[in-house]
């Protein structure tokens, strides 16, 4: 088995051999087409250019929570992203005026391509350094386009920034004129709604609460009336089941006196005393002032009997000091019975009428919380949005003190001198391996299609025939030198390929 992959192996060869005058000038052929076609190239010439990007802002710490500050970061991201956009790249194309060089938008488009194709960006992995680049065989074309691609970004950049700040400035104003304008609509609707329903709502507390806190009140004001009445009956039947003591000697001979006067005397000074504290209208003073009306009259009628009679010594004399007590103490407790019967029916009237509201006012007071939560909501979003409008300004007067991102060219784009491309020697060293290969192929296939068995064994077994035997051709030096020389001019026409590749190469380098 061996053996049998020897021989194939050594058949091939020797066929390759045989052909290597096809090997010699396929490689000629493809090396001298190629390398004319190298050579032929247009130059390129290619230019750079770095940028430095800075984020870091000295007022951004200090701003910190006063301002809206925008994410520096994100927006440089989005624009390596989008700087090869269609919109950008019809922008950068018309500002190294290539637009001119075509005249239809077929072109236009394939411009644009092509464009988009030869020039690049990368970016520092550690720092925001960016590096711009663009070959062309046109240097000044070359340069104009990578300008074209600085500005393009740096204008992009800032401008999205203070795009988005007018941008979020003009819709916070429209938000907080309608925001202003449901602020005064919710407050004409609460004005509204308190002026038709004022007689049913109350400063202090909710219907209920109001309705326990009166009820509680007037039942005070029974018990109290009730307890002043019970004083009252006591006392009067104390003064019914007292004898009076005459001490004549105590009073002037021609005084007159009655009943009333204590009280009377009792009453004004209780009265006097309320008009320090309550106003005229107090139920207390009113039920005073009509007591002492009523006791005046009640006086002058008395008087006025008693002027047609006979005063007897007796008459004239005024009562035991414990009656006289008895009897201011008795007009204390009548006036505070009277103004105590006032204050009962007032808060009984109050009762009365909140108990008839009792299906009113709960929906009134439901209803006025409604207003009032739809307004809070709406007054609190129209403070909110004033803030925010507050911040926006100062964002944008910082931006317009202190840009946050800064741009730094560390290396402008220039017009190179000398063309750095095409690698001509590479492409020439390419051509040759691929002159070499293109003619061993050759030559290997012209050894298949017309085979010469340099064996017996290959005979065999390419017949399937019995080999008899083989006649070997006898050397001498005739046959001897023309082999040589056979070799000699290969080695010679491989040499001179190389040679001529040599020289090239030496030609670029220069």
């Amino acid at each position: 088995m061996l053996q049998e992959q020897l021989e194939l192996i050594l058949s091939y060869a020797r066929n390759f051999w045989n052909k290597r005058w096809w090997l010699i000038g396929i490689t000629w052929i493809t090396c001298i087409v190629g390398w004319v076609g190298v050579y032929n190239l247009p130059d390129e010439y290619d230019v750079r250019a770095r940028i430095y990007v800075d984020t870091q802002n000295l007022l951004k710490p200090l701003l910190r929570g006063l301002t809206i500050q925008a994410d520096s970061s994100q927006q440089i991201r989005l624009m390596e992203r989008t700087l090869f956009s269609r919109p950008n790249l019809e922008k950068i194309v018309r500002m190294a005026d290539l637009d001119l060089t075509v005249s239809d938008d077929e072109g236009f488009d394939q411009l644009i391509k092509e464009v988009k194709k030869s020039i690049s960006m990368s970016k520092d992995r550690e720092d925001n350094l960016y590096a711009l680049h663009y070959s062309d065989p046109d240097p000044e074309k070359a340069k104009r386009i990578v300008q074209a691609v600085l500005t393009t970004f740096v204008e992009n950049t800032i401008g999205e920034a203070k795009g988005d700040t007018a941008k979020a400035q003009k819709f916070i104003d429209k938000q907080i004129a309608d925001y202003e304008q449901r602020l005064r609509e919710s407050e004409g609707e609460l004005m509204q709604f308190k002026q038709k329903n004022v007689a049913y709502l109350s400063e202090s507390g909710s219907f209920f609460s109001r309705l326990k806190g009166e009820t509680a009140r007037l039942e005070a004001a029974k018990l109290e009336l009730a307890e002043s009445e019970q004083r009252r009956d006591t006392i009067v039947r104390e003064i019914e089941g007292e004898e009076p003591v005459f001490i004549p000697e105590l009073h002037e001979k021609d005084a007159v006196f009655t009943k009333y006067d204590a009280r009377i005397e009792s009453l004004t000074a209780q009265l006097d005393n309320l008009l320090l504290k309550y106003t005229e209208q107090h139920p207390s003073v009113i039920g005073i002032k009509q007591t002492l009306k009523d006791l005046e009259t009640k006086k002058e009628r008395e008087l006025s009997e008693n002027s047609a009679n006979t005063i007897s010594p007796e008459a004239e004399l005024p009562n035991s000091a414990y009656y006289q007590q008895m009897k201011l103490s008795l007009s204390q407790l009548e006036a505070t019975i009277a103004s105590l019967q006032v204050r009962v029916k007032r808060y009984q009237d109050r009762v009365d009428t909140l108990r008839s509201q009792v299906n009113t006012v709960p929906e009134v007071e439901a209803q006025l919380k409604a207003l009032n939560r739809d307004y809070t909501i709406v007054k609190s979003k129209h403070n909110e949005l004033l803030s925010r409008r507050e911040q926006a300004i100062l964002s944008q007067q910082a931006d317009q003190s202190s840009s946050e991102i800064k741009f730094r060219v560390i290396d402008p784009p220039r017009v190179p001198l000398e063309a750095t491309g095409p690698n001509r020697v590479l492409f020439s060293s390419i051509v040759l391996v691929i002159g070499f290969l293109a003619g061993a192929g050759v030559a290997f296939v012209m050894g298949l299609i017309t085979p010469t068995f340099t064996s017996g064994y290959m005979l065999t077994e390419a017949t399937g025939l019995r080999l008899l035997g083989t006649v070997s051709l006898s050397r001498n030096d005739e046959r001897d030198l023309k082999r040589k020389k056979q070799i000699f001019y290969f080695l010679l026409a491989v040499l001179s390929l190389l040679a001529v590749y040599l020289i090239q190469v030496g030609i670029m380098l220069k």
